[in-house]
């Protein structure tokens, strides 16, 4: 044995069983993130439409902060392929339509939340308003 020689290391080939399983699941993913993005853009339309109708509202001051909301639910996406990930090494599932499916909706409704709330509270600001 050769002291000076390199140490042989041990690579994971580009082919290896959870280099693919981990493809699936983030191509599983971002196929979902279109029809994520197109509800996050109906209910933000939707929440914006009922906030013109409001007295002090002005479109120019909700185009930033809905951009900006956007690129945050969209970082926040990413944790959909991490949590599941987990989930199935964790507790070796296997029913992974299911689990995407449940993690998908869980998390799509809860990012949706802020733009409800502005839908609910811009009628509350109408009423209050007398309009």
């Amino acid at each position: 044995m050769n002291p000076y020689s390199t140490p042989e290391s041990k690579q994971v080939s580009a082919h290896s069983p959870l280099n693919t399983e981990l493809r699936n699941i983030v191509i599983g993913w971002e196929r979902m993130r279109v029809l994520y993005n197109i509800l996050l853009f109906l209910v933000g339309i939707t929440a914006i439409f009922f906030c013109m109708k409001a007295p002090f509202f002005k479109l120019e001051d909700a185009v930033f902060p809905a951009i900006l909301f956007g690129i945050f639910a969209n970082i926040c996406f990413c944790a959909g392929p991490i949590v599941e990930t987990y989930i199935r090494v964790i507790f070796n599932s296997q029913d992974v339509r299911t689990l995407r499916l449940s993690l998908f909706i869980s998390g799509t409704l809860l990012s949706l939340v802020p733009a409800f709330f502005t839908i609910a509270t811009s009628g509350a600001f109408l009423n209050f308003s007398g309009i």
